[in-house]
């Protein structure tokens, strides 16, 4: 209802379609637009569902491995999220309007941004009941003094046949794992026992004085095979670069 505030025949509040209000001594009158506080527009449905998938796959993605997206983690989280968001599609069910689906492909996963040349491919990647098995290979044309300063970092993306996102596991490989070998071998144990497909990315990595690989990794990620998650990566103050990350082989494990 509106009300006259001076008795002079100005007007507040509402009545019927209309919105009555006094601003600076003059009278206002304008359309009631009613407050929305989900709106549901087509586009905004898709855009949520796109926003709920990535923000799925943001908590299972370690930030560590985002190392060439950013100077902090926060940064890095940043960059990944609206590197996924504008990948991932969102499409309305035909048989249900109801229901809105969205994808990230995985061969639209950017972990890394850069140009440096991998000197290592992935040879075999095969995904089992309980493990993931993955072969590096030296890539012919590179280098001896290229090859050994370089490395790469691998990650790996789990997801189950309804493409679902469940893991990601993740290895830093130098070169001074193959030895005198042409090729490296390693295993990711998981529990997962059903059907599910599996995707595997490298990252390429290399200091930009050619020297001390081992060393710079470790100091980023500590000793062993696995990153260290409590260590933080501050690219200003290493000399080291990174190569885009390129999606290598995709397998998927069906349970007999």
């Amino acid at each position: 209802m509106a009300k006259s505030p001076n008795g002079v025949g100005q007007f507040s509040g509402k009545m019927g379609g209309l919105v009555f209000a006094v601003r600076s001594g003059q009278q206002i009158v304008r359309s009631y637009q009613p407050v929305v506080a989900n709106p549901k527009s087509a586009s905004q449905r898709l855009q949520r569902a796109k926003a709920n998938l990535v923000g799925q796959i943001s908590k299972i993605v370690p930030y560590q491995i985002l190392i060439g997206l950013g100077d902090s983690k926060v940064a890095r989280r940043a960059r990944f999220l609206r590197l996924a968001l504008n990948n991932a599609t969102a499409s309305v069910s035909q048989s249900d309007p109801s229901i809105v689906t969205s994808k990230l492909d995985v061969n639209k996963f950017i972990f890394s941004e850069g140009a440096l040349v991998p000197s290592m491919s992935v040879s075999n990647f095969e995904a089992q009941r309980n493990v993931i098995n993955v072969t590096l290979a030296r890539l012919g044309g590179v280098s001896d003094a290229d090859f050994l300063s370089s490395g790469v970092l691998f990650v790996a993306t789990m997801l189950s046949v309804d493409g679902k996102y469940e893991s990601v596991f993740y290895r830093y490989v130098d070169a001074s794992e193959f030895g005198a070998a042409t090729s490296f071998s390693f295993t990711f144990s998981h529990v997962n026992e059903g059907n599910y497909i599996a995707a595997a990315y490298i990252a390429p990595f290399a200091t930009l004085d050619g020297s001390s690989l081992r060393a710079r990794a470790n100091e980023l990620f500590g000793d062993g095979a696995d990153f260290a998650a409590s260590m933080v990566y501050n690219p200003s103050s290493l000399p080291v670069v990174y190569g885009a990350s390129q999606y290598a082989r995709q397998s998927t494990y069906t349970s007999e």
